[in-house]
């Protein structure tokens, strides 16, 4: 249980952080409660006596500066938006900051030097699916290449950003600037390719297309069936499980409340929903995912985007590779991770009734063969 926050030194916190940029500055004595909700752009200089409660968030972009003895927290934890600090004019920042919003690959043989998401180009690699799809896999195996940085979901605020927009809390315009901040304003990822694999990226393709021109997306697929399977089997998707409040971790926390719901998005009433199984729910999602997907990745130059079935990965990797702009003769082992335990969901009553009704149409269409013909 997490009661207080951590006094941190710079190296405290850059194992703790899961982005920062180069050249951070940190004073003594600083305080920080969540530091995986954190994210350091380059020449951050942060001040003695500072405490930062970032319990939903906070995005500290290149060059901003925190003076010392500031005390930085969200004015309403309870509507979890995340703080952006950026630098002020004359490198200035104020003593006492309280409001919602103001206007790292450690692995030694790759290089360390990191740029912006803008700077990157087209060697910044979005790779978008439901999630339970072989995320972790395409990730960890790209990540094996010498040119390539890919992780896997490493950017926590995604969770709450992305939900919010599916969920119509936040306007696109709010997550566009978000995430404008976040990819455009902080320079945290490393060079000569950078790869994110996250189901989140998939709800906001439209914005990051925008704000990154000339970024590229990997659509990761799997089949219906064994996609319903694991989704059930691994962590229970849709199932309502009690969370005992008393226990602050905030990845937890914040998954527990990630998950797309039918009716927040004005895709299903909110009776009909509620009358859903979980594998029913699963199913819809799969089909609700993978539309949304399509629907945006159509919209951009064909160039910029691929379909890669999880099922054909291993053969699709020089394809792969050849697409983000890699060399193509680096042997890569494809090894899966994260595998879910689908020896018992097999058994599910209504999953076949749950397949046909919600996955046969677009099964067809994106495998050639129905729900029947996917065992």
């Amino acid at each position: 249980m997490r009661k207080y926050s951590i006094r941190y030194n710079k190296f405290l916190l850059e194992k703790d952080v899961r982005f920062f940029g180069q050249h951070l500055s940190l004073g003594k004595f600083v305080d920080v409660s969540y530091p995986e909700f954190c994210i350091l752009g380059k020449n951050v200089r942060i001040g003695n006596n500072v405490s930062i409660k970032n319990r939903a968030g906070i995005v500290i972009c290149d060059n901003a500066v925190i003076e010392n003895d500031a005390h930085i927290v969200v004015a309403d934890e309870e509507s979890h938006k995340p703080i952006f600090i950026k630098k002020h004019k004359g490198g200035e920042s104020p003593s006492n900051l309280s409001a919602n919003t103001l206007s790292s690959t450690r692995d030694s043989s790759k290089s360390l030097q990191k740029v912006t998401g803008e700077e990157l180009g087209e060697n910044f690699i979005f790779i978008v699916g439901t999630g339970r799809s072989g995320s972790t896999t395409i990730a960890r195996t790209l990540n094996l290449h010498p040119q390539i940085h890919c992780r896997h979901e490493p950017n926590t605020l995604l969770l709450q950003l992305a939900n919010d927009y599916v969920h119509k809390r936040s306007s696109r315009k709010e997550i566009r600037e978000a995430l404008r901040c976040i990819y455009t304003q902080c320079s945290i990822y490393p060079i000569p390719i950078y790869g994110e694999s996250d189901q989140k990226l998939s709800f906001i393709i439209d914005m990051l297309s925008e704000i990154l021109p000339k970024s590229k997306f990997i659509w990761l697929i799997r089949n219906a069936r064994d996609f319903a399977y694991s989704a059930c089997a691994h962590q229970n998707w849709y199932k309502s499980l009690p969370i005992d409040k008393t226990i602050d971790f905030p990845l937890i926390r914040a998954w527990s409340k990630a998950r797309i719901m039918g009716d927040l998005t004005g895709a299903i009433a909110q009776k009909d929903w509620a009358d859903m199984s979980p594998i029913e729910k699963c199913c819809w999602y799969w089909t609700f995912c993978n539309a949304k997907i399509e629907e945006e990745l159509v919209k951009i130059d064909r160039e910029r985007w691929i379909q890669v079935k999880i099922e054909d990965f291993a053969e699709d990797i020089t394809r792969i590779l050849d697409f983000v702009g890699s060399q193509t003769d680096i042997p890569l082992p494809v090894k899966k991770h994260n595998k879910g335990n689908t020896s018992t969901v097999q058994s599910i009553q209504g999953f076949e009734e749950a397949l046909k009704k919600w996955c046969a149409k677009d099964m067809q269409k994106w495998y050639g063969f129905g729900v029947e013909g996917s065992e």
